[in-house]
């Protein structure tokens, strides 16, 4: 039989019940001080989640009609009869294949509407974990969408080699899964006043800048090269910069209890 903590959903729908010493440890771990989750909150995912949808079809029929193509590179060493005698003299570009990277955005898009839907769907799991400081759903959502969106920044900053690209997406979606650890770590001690471990949250940074770090490299160096840069290029890539620096800000006044976002609810607003 399974330990269910008493008043997750599971707990209810499968009968499960917790008795004896096994109760009580686990009644010591659960959260004494609740959220409360409004009911507006469900409004608000019903909106968003009906008005990104629209949003993702409007730009998967925009990507359809477009012929542009971003292309992806190996950069192997080139083939030499002596290698084992001396380093590698440098790279040796092949294009293995090009995709317009305008499909990423009604993909990224369309998934956070599923999520706001999923939400929806399973609102008593999604209740449950809201009032216990935690949303697994946008942090699964954040792990794949968040990491598409960082590729598409990469590609238009200049990033054409396919190894980079995808260190690039795992490290995002790196820092996506510290923040819910540090979720999944900090969700008692934040609501009953104890003190928290801030190690995952430090170290998402880590994995956060690395790919800020190339990402603007790139960019600068096609600046410096001459590239006339189109405008849009300019507001995508310094727009996701902020934003996700913005993303970073609201996370951490909200685990910090700083008004106005001092409720978890609140942060589900923000974000």
């Amino acid at each position: 039989m399974r330990d269910v903590p008493e008043g997750h959903p599971e707990s209810v729908e499968d009968g499960v019940k917790t008795t004896g010493t096994v109760g009580t440890e686990l009644s010591m771990l659960e959260i004494q001080n609740l959220n409360e989750v409004p009911e507006s909150l469900y409004k608000y995912s019903i909106r968003a989640a009906v008005f990104m949808a629209a949003q993702s079809i409007t730009l998967f029929y925009l990507a359809a009609k477009s012929s542009a193509k971003w292309y992806l590179y190996t950069n192997y060493p080139q083939p030499e009869d002596d290698a084992l005698s001396r380093p590698p003299s440098g790279p040796d570009p092949q294009q293995i294949g090009g995709f317009s990277i305008l499909w990423y955005s009604p993909i990224f898009i369309g998934m956070a509407s599923m999520e706001h839907f999923c939400c929806l769907v399973f609102k008593k799991h999604y209740e449950y974990y809201i009032a216990r400081n935690q949303n697994p759903f946008r942090w699964l959502e954040y792990t794949f969408s968040a990491s598409l969106m960082r590729i598409m920044v990469a590609q238009l900053a200049g990033v054409t080699d396919v190894h980079m690209i995808l260190v690039i997406y795992i490290l995002a979606a790196l820092t996506m899964q510290t923040g819910s650890a540090h979720e999944v770590f900090n969700c008692k001690a934040r609501a009953d006043g104890n003190y928290q471990n801030w190690y995952c949250y430090w170290l998402s940074y880590v994995s956060h800048m690395t790919t800020w770090l190339i990402i603007m490299n790139y960019f600068v160096m096609r600046l410096q090269h001459g590239s006339d840069m189109p405008g849009f290029v300019w507001g995508i890539v310094i727009s996701q910069f902020f934003l996700d620096a913005s993303f970073a800000v609201v996370f951490t006044l909200q685990w910090m209890s700083i008004p106005p976002f001092d409720g978890t609810y609140k942060r589900e607003y923000g974000e």
